[in-house]
């Protein structure tokens, strides 16, 4: 189906799906190791240290520099984009290299005493290694989604899109429970000899890919001018900058519920151990993939600026009415719609930025994609102290309500918005 759908000529009449097809593959193999890397480290950080604090901390690692975001987007518009793409996945095969190469060395063993402060000091390079992974993803997402509009035409740059949210839903559904069982198997070492091999495979994916996404020679202005006139550039296309503003509110809002909310209702409203919380997330993950493959398959999507305020508005309706569902078959099939509507918000929002963004910005503006995750920070801690005090269910109506209210007032702020 990935070559059916997405085979088209490009200027010299020569298909280009086998462009698309490698960093379709990149992209599912990286994203898969990143979500397995994160599983282990946060079960190897328990195991090593027995401080909850600390495993919050390491998961907050990878994200915490993500300002550096638009830095990363500027040299992806200077950079030949593959080789960009192959440079950072093999530095992440290398960071996985050098945590296997600690694992079992005493000094790291020696967090099982002492302190927190103490167990910290022990760590700190499993953390240096955890920021330095977190750095290549901030140049390795823009570089494969520019990618995407680099390789195919317009009118399939929906299906790119849909594709490249395939990729992600592959990931987060067979990379933790992989991650899980090759460490129960085989300890911390065999879980990262995959996560590198994972990371190695992705890269040589990558090396395949002959599309630079480069069309003229490097600007000899620096690199701060070029994240000027991208920010430039983006404040004067109001459709560029509302879809930014998206994925800021859905990253408060939405993201926030299959990513902890759905935890505590679980186990508040429906009285569910870590198992039935499992169901609930796979019931998420199966409607979130149904939703991609939808849109794969599809092809050619028009007017995705609207098809994108419908998908959120319907998402976070969805997350309030699952606020006033008390049965377990009615959640799961709740969480299922949510995951098709957060799929398809997903999908509309990559499909706008890569359609209304001219080649030499691609990068800047996925950059800016990528520092909208810097919401969910945001998000996460406001809802979890809501539902402290307000109670799981009332927080899902908030959430959701919020998420409503923020999308209605962007569509009066950026009419342009719901006609592209």
């Amino acid at each position: 189906m990935l070559t059916r759908n997405l085979r088209a000529p490009n200027s010299l009449g020569v298909f280009k799906y086998r462009d698309f097809s490698f960093v379709w593959l990149s992209t599912t193999f990286v994203a898969t190791g990143t979500q397995m890397e994160s599983a282990v480290l946060a079960w190897y950080v328990l195991e090593l240290t027995d401080s909850p604090v600390l495993v919050g901390m390491i998961a907050g690692a990878r994200m915490v520099l993500n300002f550096l975001a638009l830095y990363a987007g500027a040299m992806v518009d200077r950079l030949a984009r593959n080789r960009l793409l192959v440079a950072v996945q093999f530095i992440m095969a290398g960071l996985a290299l050098i945590m296997l190469l600690l694992i079992p060395t005493e000094y790291i063993q020696e967090a099982k005493v002492g302190s927190t402060l103490t167990r910290l000091s022990h760590i700190w390079p499993i953390f240096a290694i955890t920021m330095g992974v977190g750095i290549a993803r901030l140049f390795q997402m823009p570089s494969s989604q520019s990618l995407i509009a680099d390789i195919l035409p317009k009118e399939r740059i929906s299906s790119g899109a849909a594709f490249n949210s395939v990729a992600m839903n592959v990931a987060m559904l067979a990379g933790p429970p992989t991650g899980a069982f090759m460490y129960k198997l085989y300890g911390p070492v065999g879980a990262y000899c995959l996560i590198m091999t994972l990371y190695i495979i992705s890269a040589g994916s990558a090396l395949g890919i002959r599309t630079s996404g480069r069309e003229q020679a490097s600007p000899t202005y620096s690199v701060l001018s070029t994240i000027k006139e991208g920010l430039i550039y983006v404040k004067g296309q109001q459709v560029l900058w509302a879809t930014l503003f998206v994925a800021v509110l859905i990253n408060i809002a939405g993201w926030t519920v299959h990513t902890s909310l759905v935890s505590i209702f679980a186990r508040e409203s429906l009285g569910l151990d870590a198992g039935g919380l499992g169901i609930l997330l796979l019931s998420f993950g199966i409607g979130s993939l149904t939703g991609a493959l939808i849109f794969a398959g599809i092809g050619t999507v028009q007017k995705t600026g609207r098809l994108m305020i419908i998908a959120v508005i319907a998402w976070h309706i969805l997350i309030i009415l699952l606020g006033f569902n008390p049965s377990f078959i009615g959640s799961l099939l709740n969480l299922f719609c949510i995951g098709l509507g957060f799929a398809s918000s997903q999908v509309m929002i990559l499909t706008t930025l890569l359609r209304t963004t001219e080649l030499s910005f691609r990068g800047r503006v996925m950059g800016l994609r990528s520092m909208a995750i810097l919401g969910f920070s945001v998000g996460s801690v406001m809802n979890g102290a809501i539902a402290q005090a307000i109670g799981i269910e009332n927080t899902l109506v908030v959430v959701g309500t919020i998420g409503i209210v923020l999308m209605l007032l962007l569509m009066l702020a950026a009419p342009q918005l719901r006609r592209s």
